[in-house]
């Protein structure tokens, strides 16, 4: 008989994911306060966009302001 176990829990956030980096007066419009339950915060990352991080990923929700792209 085997031993029964649980999924390992998920990643923790970084720090920084509940409140973001300083947000560039050129940035997009906010999508939303919260997206799949965590707050949208900016990232200067990949040229800035805003995210969400979920369980230690990122989820990006918008475009690099410099560059257009994803």
């Amino acid at each position: 008989m085997g031993v029964a176990s649980a999924d390992p829990p998920p990643s923790p956030n970084p720090p920084w994911a509940a409140v973001g980096d300083p947000v560039p007066p050129n940035a997009p419009p906010k999508p939303a306060e919260f997206w799949l339950g965590e707050p949208v915060v900016w990232t200067t990352g990949w040229g800035g966009r805003w995210c969400v991080w979920k369980n230690g990923q990122i989820i990006t929700l918008s475009s690099n302001i410099n560059t257009g792209g994803g």
